[in-house]
C-alpha cells in the first residue's frame, strides 16, 4: 500500500470479493493490538462487510454513498475480467463534492417535504 501510494486495497480470493483492507485496518487491528504485520494473515483483519456498487452506477451515486455512509471506499463490481476495482473519496476532485453536497441536502430537501 506505501509503495503505490494508496489507502487501501480489496482482498480477492477465488474470484470473490472477501473483504477490503484500509489503514485505519491497519492501525486499528494490527498496530493497537501489537500484532506483527509481517506475520499477520490479512485474511485475520479485514473489514469483511463491504459497500460495493456495479460499475454502471454514476459518480453522483458513488459520492452520495461515501457521504450517507461516512466511507471514504467502495469496491466497484462488473469490471469484466478485472473483475473489481476500488473508488475513494480522494478521486474525486473537491469541487466536485461540493456539488454533490449541494445536490445531496438538495435531494433529502425535496424528499422531506413529500
Amino acid at each position: 500500500m506505501s509503495v503505490r501510494n494508496v489507502a487501501a486495497v480489496l482482498v480477492v480470493r477465488d474470484r470473490g470479493l472477501r473483504g477490503i483492507f484500509t489503514e485505519p485496518d491497519l492501525l486499528r487491528r494490527v498496530v493497537a493490538e501489537s500484532l506483527d504485520p509481517a506475520k499477520t494473515p490479512v485474511g485475520d483483519v479485514i473489514t469483511k462487510r463491504i459497500i460495493a456498487l456495479d460499475a454502471d452506477r454514476r459518480g453522483f451515486e458513488v459520492a452520495k454513498l461515501v457521504h450517507d455512509r461516512g466511507i471514504r471506499h467502495v469496491a466497484v463490481t462488473g469490471l469484466g475480467q478485472r473483475g473489481f476495482g476500488i473508488v475513494s473519496i480522494r478521486d474525486f476532485p473537491p469541487a466536485d463534492l461540493a456539488e454533490y453536497g449541494r445536490k445531496i441536502e438538495f435531494e433529502e430537501h425535496l424528499w422531506e417535504g413529500l
